[in-house]
């Protein structure tokens, strides 16, 4: 699992490299989104620009930021009902992440649409590797990003 969550780290810390005006949607669940966020930082130190270590909501504020999402007033409850939901309709984030890194190199990066709009970057012929997080291809998605490596 180590390796599952520093791949999640390296995709939130390009993430956070990106600038606003990049005009990047992020498509997927925003609870995911959030619980990725969490688990980032309850298992890696992640530091903001001015050298602080993040917390979990100056993370999710950064995050929303990014990817033109509306910050929740309160994004606790969402990681809530990450918590509560596992097991429940899907297996928990974390192994769907896991499915989805077997066949991508940066599954998140594939929830993010480039241009205006939070339309799916995928079409319902598109390959969605893990049950419970519908993806496009990686390729597509990071050439569409500028983001290399």
């Amino acid at each position: 699992m180590d390796i599952i969550l520093r791949a999640l780290k390296n995709e939130i810390s390009a993430i956070l490299a990106l600038a606003p005006t990049d005009n990047l949607h992020w498509c997927g669940s925003h609870t995911d989104l959030f619980e990725a966020a969490a688990l980032v930082c309850t298992s890696f130190p992640l530091y903001t620009s001015a050298g602080q270590l993040y917390r979990v909501g100056p993370l999710i504020h950064e995050l929303c930021l990014r990817l033109h999402l509306d910050e929740p007033h309160n994004p606790r409850a969402y990681l809530y009902k990450a918590k509560h939901r596992k097991y429940v309709r899907q297996v928990p984030f974390q192994q769907r992440y896991a499915q989805c890194l077997r066949q991508m190199p940066r599954p998140l990066f594939a929830m993010i649409r480039v241009g205006e709009g939070k339309e799916p970057p995928f079409s319902s012929s598109s390959p969605q590797p893990a049950a419970g997080m519908h993806v496009a291809d990686a390729p597509d998605a990071l050439d569409a990003t500028h983001c290399e490596g």
